[in-house]
């Protein structure tokens, strides 16, 4: 589904929002105890040429989301650090953080996924 351009926007080749999306630190996998909940630390990244980001949206599962998936997504203020809560399973899943990002005037990023394996041991 193509991104609607702002009004008085310029439609341009190029996403004009960009950013990343790093879950604790970039590392592979963490573990814990099945049956417990833990804690992911999440740092965000965006710019925009066109003004201040200020509004992502994000979900956490262990598929990966589309754009279009998204949008039914509600929009939170932009953020640089959060703590994202997961039950842990026993033996390995894989969680998938889906983010967008909108700038001042809406223009909107691609959409970016980071990864990471939960380990659950009995």
């Amino acid at each position: 589904m193509a991104t609607p351009i702002p009004p008085g926007a310029e439609p341009t080749p190029y996403y004009p929002v960009a950013g990343s999306v790093i879950i604790e630190g970039g590392r592979c996998c963490v573990g814990a105890r099945a049956g417990e909940e833990i804690q992911l630390a999440v740092e965000f990244d965006a710019l925009s040429q066109f003004g201040e980001v200020t509004d992502m949206r994000m979900r956490l599962a262990n598929i990966r989301f589309s754009e279009e998936d998204l949008l039914a997504t509600e929009w939170e203020p932009f953020v640089i650090t959060t703590s994202l809560p997961v039950s842990v399973s026993l033996n390995w899943v894989t969680y998938y953080l889906t983010v967008q990002y909108r700038d001042e005037v809406g223009n909107l990023s691609p959409v970016y996924s980071a990864e990471i394996a939960v380990e659950g041991s009995p």
